[in-house]
C-alpha cells in the first residue's frame, strides 16, 4: 500500500525533541514519550480518479472531493513553487485551462534539492521538513507515491548546545531545557484560544498582533542563559529579530501545528529523493503545455469579467482568474491595473544555508550528534539525507535573521573557512572532513529576495483578511496567506488548495443546473 511509505512512529527529530531528546523519557515533558503517526491525519483522504483533493477547510485535515464538470474557464497562476504548483494542480484536475507561469528556468520555488555535492545523495538548501502535523504534504506524498524517511536518532550522541560563545555542559543544558519547556507551555496555552486560520478573529487579536515576541519574552520569569537560547531560538527560525515578529502570528502557527503537537512533530520526515519530487510530480500532472518558465510577469490588468497577465518578454495571456502565488516583497515588480491598496503587503524574512559535504558522520567520533543549536553564526545544524545509502553525509547549516546577516557576512569574508572555525567550536573533529560546501543566500535569490514570511506587529490584523479573500479575480496564494503554516511548505501547499477550492465552489454553484418546474 502507498501508506506504507510514510513511517507510523516519530523520528524525534522535531525542534522540541532537540533539546529534550538527550536527556531520555520522562525528563523533558512532551519529547519524552514517542507518539504513533496520527492515524486520523489519513482519514477522510480518499483521492479522486482525477487526483484532486480540494480541501474542505484549510484547518481541517480530512481531504473532501469536489467534482465539478470540465468547462473549460481559463485561469492563470503566477508563481511555479509549491502554491501554484497545487493550486494548478487542483484546478486542472476539476476542469479548468490553466496557465502557469514563472519566472525561473524551473519549478518548486523555494524547495531546491542539491544533488551534485554529497555523492549519491539529495541534500536540501530550501524546504525540507515534514511534520507528521502536515495532513496536505502527507496526502500529496501518498498520491504520488512519494517515500518519506525519518531522520536516524541515537541517544548515544548529544546534541551540541553553543549559547553566548561556549558549549553547556549537560547539566547546564538540562535546566535550559526545563526553561524552555516552560516557555513552549505558555505559548501553547495561550495559542488556544486563537483562530489558526483566521486569527484576526480571535479573541484580544489586535492586542495580541501589536504585542511583538520581544514583549512576550520580556513577561517571561527566565534566566539570562534560557532568554538568550529563546531569543536566538525564535529569531533563527522565524527568520527576523524578535521586536519584528507578531506575537498573534507566533501563535496561530502553535494552533495550526496542533498546540503541543507544533513542537514535536513539525520537523518529522524527509523526502527521500528530495523535496523537488512533490514539485516535478506536480507539474507533470499538469502537463508542460500549460507551464511558461523563465517568463517574468511585469504587467496584471485585472477587470470586472477577465484577467490578462503580460511577461516582460512581450507575452500576454487572458484568463476569468488570476492566482497570485509569489512572494509579496515581488509584487512591487509589476504592475498592477487597478492598483493594489495601499500597504497590501507581508513582512518577509531572511534566511541562508551552507551544504558541507564531508566524507562521513563526522560528529560521532566525538559522540555527538548532527543537531546543534546555537546563538552565533549558524542558528542550527542537521544531517540531510540522513537514511539514504552512500558513505558520504551532508551537514545543513541554517541561519535565519540576525544570524543570517551574520552569517552573510562571515561568508563574504571567509568563505567555507568561516563555516568551519564555526564548525569546529562545535565538533572538534570536523577539520579535515570537508570535501565541498554550498552556501544558499534566498534574501539575494533574484525571483525570491526573501527566506519566508513573518508577520510584522500589527500586519496579520491589517492584511490578512484581504490575502484570503482576495480582491475580485485576483487571488492570492503562498506560504504567507496560510498563518497556520506560515513559513513551511505545508503553509503554501495548503493555500494553493484553498485558492484552487474556492474558484472549483464558486463555479460549482454558478453553474449547477437550474430545477425544472413540474
Amino acid at each position: 500500500m502507498v501508506e506504507s511509505n510514510i513511517p507510523r512512529r516519530l523520528p524525534g527529530s522535531s525542534l522540541y525533541s532537540q533539546l529534550s531528546d538527550p536527556f531520555g523519557p520522562g525528563r523533558a515533558g512532551w519529547g519524552g514519550q514517542r507518539a504513533a503517526l496520527d492515524r486520523r491525519a489519513f482519514v477522510g483522504l480518499g483521492l479522486a480518479a482525477s487526483g484532486a483533493l480540494l480541501l474542505g477547510s484549510c484547518a481541517a485535515p480530512a481531504v473532501r472531493v469536489l467534482r465539478v464538470r470540465p468547462h473549460g474557464r481559463r485561469v492563470v497562476v503566477v508563481g511555479a513553487g509549491f502554491a501554484g504548483l497545487v493550486c494548478a494542480h487542483e484546478l486542472v484536475a476539476t476542469g479548468y485551462s490553466v496557465t502557469l507561469i514563472e519566472a525561473r528556468p524551473r519549478v518548486g520555488g523555494r524547495v531546491l534539492t542539491v544533488r551534485d555535492l554529497v555523492p549519491g545523495k539529495a541534500v536540501e538548501a530550501g524546504g525540507e521538513w515534514i511534520g507528521a502535523n502536515h495532513p496536505t504534504w502527507l496526502s500529496l506524498a501518498r498520491l504520488f507515491r512519494l517515500k518519506l524517511i525519518a531522520p536516524a536518532r541515537s541517544r548515544k550522541l548529544r546534541d551540541p548546545i553553543s549559547i553566548e560563545g561556549r558549549l553547556l555542559p549537560d547539566k547546564e543544558a538540562r535546566s535550559l531545557v526545563l526553561e524552555m519547556q516552560g516557555a513552549w507551555r505558555t505559548l501553547t496555552e495561550e495559542a488556544r484560544a486563537v483562530d489558526e486560520v483566521e486569527p484576526w478573529r480571535s479573541p484580544r487579536a489586535t492586542e495580541l498582533d501589536r504585542l511583538t515576541m520581544a514583549d512576550w519574552l520580556a513577561g517571561l520569569t527566565i534566566s539570562q542563559l534560557g532568554r538568550a537560547a529563546l531569543r536566538a531560538r525564535l529569531s533563527s527560525d522565524n527568520g527576523l529579530p524578535l521586536e519584528s515578529q507578531s506575537c498573534l502570528a507566533m501563535l496561530a502557527r502553535v494552533k495550526g501545528g496542533g498546540l503541543e503537537r507544533f513542537w514535536t512533530e513539525s520537523e518529522a520526515f524527509q523526502c527521500q529523493g528530495g523535496s523537488d519530487r512533490l514539485a516535478l510530480h506536480l507539474a507533470r500532472s499538469i502537463g508542460t503545455e500549460n507551464i511558461r518558465l523563465g517568463v517574468a510577469v511585469n504587467r496584471i490588468l485585472v477587470g470586472p469579467r477577465s484577467v490578462k497577465v503580460s511577461g516582460v518578454d512581450g507575452a500576454s495571456w487572458e484568463g476569468e482568474d488570476l492566482v497570485l502565488a509569489v512572494p509579496p516583497n515581488l509584487w512591487q515588480r509589476m504592475q498592477f491595473a487597478p492598483e493594489l491598496p495601499a500597504g497590501l503587503s507581508l513582512q518577509m524574512g531572511s534566511a541562508v544555508s551552507y551544504l558541507a559535504a564531508v566524507a562521513g558522520p563526522f560528529w560521532k567520533e566525538s559522540r555527538l550528534s548532527p543537531r546543534a543549536r546555537t546563538d552565533g553564526v549558524i542558528g542550527r545544524t542537521w544531517e540531510g539525507a540522513s537514511r539514504e545509502p552512500g558513505p558520504a553525509a551532508g551537514l545543513v547549516c541554517f541561519s535565519g535573521g540576525p544570524a543570517a546577516e551574520r552569517a552573510r557576512a562571515a561568508w563574504a569574508e571567509g568563505r567555507d573557512g568561516a563555516y568551519e572555525k564555526e564548525l569546529v567550536r562545535l565538533y572538534p573533529a570536523y577539520p579535515g572532513g570537508l570535501t565541498a560546501g554550498r552556501f544558499t543566500d534566498w534574501s539575494a535569490e533574484p525571483w525570491t529576495r526573501a527566506g519566508f514570511s513573518c508577520a510584522a506587529p500589527g500586519e496579520l490584523t491589517r492584511v490578512g483578511p484581504v490575502l484570503r479573500e482576495g480582491l475580485g479575480r485576483l487571488h492570492f496564494a503562498g506560504e504567507h496567506v496560510c498563518p497556520a503554516f506560515a513559513g513551511s511548505m505545508e503553509g503554501a501547499l495548503r493555500s494553493g488548495l484553498e485558492a484552487a477550492r474556492k474558484l472549483a465552489e464558486r463555479d460549482a454553484v454558478a453553474t449547477k443546473p437550474k430545477a425544472r418546474n413540474p
